[in-house]
């Protein structure tokens, strides 16, 4: 008798788009972040530039792993079915 977690295509699938959400949700409070601390700077030292620093997409570690992640819940449930 097997024991323990099974998991069908549809929990796959809501795990992936979790994954995949909470990535979209880490990248987003990293730039909402660089663009306070852009304006804070700018405010204080009383000089303006025209570009905040951009972050990159793959900058963050905790995005990747959340994205790769979410890939391998998609495939894993395609491979349930």
């Amino acid at each position: 008798m097997k024991r323990g977690l099974v998991m069908n295509s549809q929990t796959y699938m809501l795990l992936g788009w979790l994954s995949i959400l909470t990535s979209g949700v880490i990248y987003t409070l990293e730039r909402l972040r660089n663009a306070i601390v852009f304006v804070g700077v700018n405010v204080s030292e009383e000089s303006f530039s025209s570009q905040p620093p951009s972050t990159s997409l793959f900058g963050n570690l905790f995005f990747i792993v959340f994205l790769l992640l979410s890939l391998w819940f998609f495939y894993n449930s395609k491979k349930v079915k």
